[in-house]
């Protein structure tokens, strides 16, 4: 039968969602923002690598849990390190 049994462990499937397009930051050496939207990106503050964990837990708010599954961020959580551990190796 499909249910939870016991001490068995629940089954996550991560299915991806594929686009055609996807959006794509460039470099900031090759990044051009005219004016207009240099003045209007006043207010925002762009960072990278700052705040995994809680943008993922702003998904997970914002789409519910089933959009982003608590063994799903863990695995997750744990790429991230790991890679942010090896570049500090390498640094």
């Amino acid at each position: 039968s499909g249910g939870h049994h016991g001490s068995e462990e629940p089954l996550y499937v991560l299915l991806p969602k594929l686009h055609r397009e996807r959006c794509l930051l460039r470099l900031p050496h090759a990044l051009r923002i005219d004016r207009g939207a240099r003045k209007r990106s006043r207010k925002y503050r762009l960072t990278v690598d700052l705040a995994f964990s809680e943008v993922m837990q702003g998904c997970v708010e914002q789409h519910g849990e089933s959009w982003l599954w608590p063994p799903v961020r863990k695995i997750f959580t744990s790429m991230f390190q790991e890679q942010h551990n090896a570049m500090r190796r390498a640094a």
